[in-house]
């Protein structure tokens, strides 16, 4: 069949979305395939064309393709699917989906807006809450499938949106490749001037990601007299003031290193050195950084979010979100020796099973799967 792919600009400044976005597109590059593979972008790269993957400028699309389309078949990515005769579209990122008249498949990452829509960030910042309504509502009853990483979020996916379970398709979140791969080692406490053993979180500056709880848990662990650092990556989504606001009342200054976005050499360090990973965010239903963490053999402590569990298993320690205490037990936990290298053990042993390289193989086994059906019309 011939496959068509829609990519985004990536701006890793947003989050993990660029990321996992990345790491696909990366992996569907290197993986043979008999079918052939139109990849969409817009802008002005020079991407050449590699075994049967076609890399196709929409730009160029919109000069070359003259067919009139009514609304709201009429964007670009449908007169590229018109053009290139696609017969299945892969959205791999909500981001970039538009209406096509051919069969698609898009990408979940969750559903917090409906559980948790007292969050700014999904209600009336950003994309809100009656953005995303409109959004899912128009899209997913339409999909040919539906991909989330995990059953927790296929339950949501059925239970918001009526969908029938054969089309929801469940494949597990990834981690990019190359955290697998061999880098030079960067001396980060030096270059950052960091300060005893550290606790490190990469994430945006989102109200859900919940900074608050490890400021909470680092002061505790202070008046036992436990003085780690705590490492924060990740740009700023609006709750940057508010969480630099409560540092200051609490004392906290000297303790935590706020660095902003970081390149991925720095960022692999900072996990390679770190005394754990602390992932305290409110939305599951799978995230990204916990496995990235267990690639490189950092320990995790984990928010027992909705779905968190069943992504991580017994490779994680884990914690109510809403509880700073709970947080402090699982890093006094972390220092036996023994549950410390076993979470590590682990938690790699899951993390080279979620390679963004499986997740491809896996994206092509669904494809296949509907090979069968496109099989009935021309």
């Amino acid at each position: 069949m011939r496959i068509g792919v829609m990519t985004n600009e990536l701006n890793y400044l947003v989050g993990g979305g660029a990321s996992f976005e990345d790491s696909i597109l990366k992996a569907l590059v290197k993986t043979e395939t008999h079918h052939e593979i139109f990849i969409f972008y817009k802008g002005n790269r020079q991407l050449e064309n590699i075994k049967n993957i076609n890399f196709i400028n929409l730009f160029e699309v919109s000069e070359n393709e003259k067919s009139d389309f009514p609304p709201p078949y009429n964007s670009l990515i449908n007169k590229a699917c018109f053009e290139y005769k696609i017969d299945l579209m892969y959205f791999p990122s909500p981001n970039g989906v538009r209406s096509v008249k051919v069969p698609y498949i898009i990408t979940v990452w969750d559903l917090q807006h409906r559980l948790q829509p007292y969050f700014p960030e999904v209600c009336v910042d950003g994309w809100t809450f009656e953005e995303r309504e409109i959004f899912y509502q128009k899209y997913l009853p339409k999909a040919s499938y539906i991909i989330i990483g995990n059953q927790t979020g296929k339950n949501q996916v059925m239970n918001f949106y009526n969908i029938p379970d054969f089309r929801i398709k469940t494949v597990p979140m990834t981690v990019d490749d190359s955290f697998f791969e061999t880098y030079t080692d960067i001396d980060i406490r030096q270059k950052f001037n960091i300060k005893n053993d550290y606790i490190f979180y990469p994430a945006q500056f989102w109200a859900h990601k919940n900074h608050i709880r490890l400021l909470k848990a680092l002061k505790i662990l202070n008046s036992k007299g436990k003085h780690y650092s705590l490492v924060l990556t990740g740009s700023d989504q609006g709750n940057l003031g508010y969480i630099n606001k409560k540092i200051a009342e609490m004392n906290l200054q000297n303790q935590v290193y706020n660095l902003g976005f970081v390149e991925k050499e720095d960022l692999i360090s900072l996990y390679k050195n770190a005394d754990c990973l602390v992932f305290p965010s409110f939305f599951g239903p799978d995230n990204i950084p916990p496995l990235e963490a267990m690639a490189l053999r950092c320990p995790v402590i984990s928010s027992n979010s909705e779905g968190m569990q069943e992504q991580l298993g017994n490779s994680a320690l884990f914690f109510n979100p809403c509880d700073e205490n709970e947080i402090v037990d699982c890093v006094e936990k972390l220092q036996n020796e023994e549950t410390r290298t076993q979470l590590i053990e682990n938690g790699y042993n899951l993390a080279i099973q979620r390679t963004s390289s499986i997740y491809i193989t896996k994206l092509f086994n669904i494809i296949d799967d509907f090979k069968a059906i496109k099989e009935c019309w021309e």
